[in-house]
């Protein structure tokens, strides 16, 4: 499958509910597609205006396409996506949580040591005893060549959105 195609098949998918920038600069780095999406929700009590609650969920997805990846590239990327905390998460009362979705798209295989690397790969962060929510970082390694995508626990839950088939 060649880059553009699916580069073209993810903006397909997040156009409905994300809003999409391509070849977005975050920090010095430049990504093929930043991706963002917030919802704010809330619990009432009888009528509209009786609001309880509310709470906001927000994710950002970083993907870069690369030719060809080793395991020091997804370790400095994951180490720069542990940055991206900081900078993308704004703990308030209402916030609930914050994903930071990190794909790398590789057009040759992926090795064995990757694929350890990436499925052993954790990191969460906790604002407040979770009174200001939580964020989690999902990392992603699709691989061009084989059509296969490799995530680690978090990215489970996303790894069908990513997979390099129409």
């Amino acid at each position: 499958m060649k880059k553009d195609y699916y580069l073209n098949l993810l903006n397909e998918r997040f156009q409905k509910h994300f809003q999409i920038k391509n070849n977005q600069l975050i920090m010095g780095k430049t990504f093929d597609i930043y991706a963002k999406y917030s919802e704010v929700t809330g619990r009432t009590f009888v009528t509209q205006k009786d609001i309880i609650d509310k709470f906001e969920v927000n994710e950002h997805c970083f993907i870069k396409v690369l030719d060809g990846v080793n395991l020091e590239t997804i370790h400095g990327f994951t180490e720069f996506l542990k940055q991206l905390t900081v900078s993308f998460v704004k703990p308030h009362r209402e916030h609930r949580s914050t994903n930071l979705t990190g794909v790398i798209v590789s057009e040759k295989p992926i090795t064995k040591d990757i694929e350890i690397f990436v499925t052993k790969f954790k990191y969460s962060r906790y604002y407040k005893l979770y009174l200001q929510g939580y964020s989690d970082v999902r990392l992603v390694v699709v691989d061009l060549h084989n059509k296969t995508t490799i995530t680690n626990r978090k990215g489970e839950d996303v790894k069908k959105v990513y997979l390099p088939t129409p």
